[in-house]
Formats: structure tokens, sequence, C-alpha cells
């Protein structure tokens, strides 16, 4: 007697996979990208339309010498809203939220150009820094820090 082979569903969509989702107490299966880390099972939706996919957050925060704890954060992840009726949120793009306001959906092109004005931030917040450990008399930071920036500027 020969076994019944029983195939397992697979994403169609290249750099997605099938996983499943929990829509208004069933279990369905959705294609998901590779990047997205939402349990679509934990994370339970009224409709197949409200799934919504995210990555893993990277974030930033400022701490002050004169307040205790976090003074700011900022937080970038990529999304997708595959049921928007907007195009560029349906597409992966990179979110940025500060924690209140609103968030900035940026194209993958926009975020880059971000990330660039992002470094040469830094780049001046550490100028600001040299300026006020001399005006302390403070010697300049590392020399090594200097040969990492040189590399992060691709210079």
């Amino acid at each position: 007697m020969a076994k019944s082979a029983i195939s397992t569903p697979t994403a169609t969509t290249p750099g997605h996979r099938l996983v499943p989702a929990r829509i208004a107490r069933q279990t369905v299966y959705v294609e998901c990208p590779a990047w997205c880390i939402v349990d679509h099972v934990a994370e339970p939706e009224s409709a197949v339309e409200d799934i919504t996919h995210a990555s893993d957050t990277s974030s930033i925060v400022t701490t002050s010498m004169v307040s205790r704890g976090v003074v700011s954060e900022l937080y970038a992840a990529i999304k997708s809203d595959p049921a928007s009726t907007d195009p560029r949120l349906r597409a992966a793009h990179v979110v940025v939220d500060e924690g209140i306001g609103e968030d900035a959906h940026m194209s993958p092109e926009l975020a880059e150009a971000f990330a660039d004005e992002l470094i040469g931030f830094a780049s001046e917040v550490r100028r600001l820094a040299r300026i006020a450990s001399l005006a302390n008399g403070v010697a300049d930071s590392d020399p090594s820090m200097n040969e990492a920036l040189r590399r992060v500027r691709g210079a």
C-alpha cells in the first residue's frame, strides 16, 4: 500500500515564507517576508487585511548628565502593510519613530539618505565633544576612534 504524500504549501513570492496567522479564531496561512519577526498567531487580527509585517527594531537613546534616565529615543524598523491602499506602504520600507508624533515612512532610498545624514550628525557631535573636552582641559579622544570614523565615512 502506497503512502499518501501530503505536501506543505510554499510561498510563491521570492523572499517570503508561508506562515500561520490567527484570524477571527481561525488559522490561515499567509505569505510573510523573510525579515518579518511578527508572530501572526500570537498577535491575532480580525481580518486578513489587518495583517502587517515588521522587522526587528534598531534603536538609539540619549541620556543627560543632569537628568536621570533616557532623554530621547529613536527607533527604526522595516515595515509593510500588504493591504494598504498606498502602494508605498505595501512595499517594504523603513519606519523611523521617536515614540511620539508621526512616524517617518521612508523608501529604501530615503532611508539611505537619512543614514548618510546621521553619519554626518554623528561626526558633528564628535567634533563638538572634542571642542568641549579641549575647553575643559581634557585630552582629545582616542586616536583609534578617528580611524573608526574615517572607515565609517568611507574616506
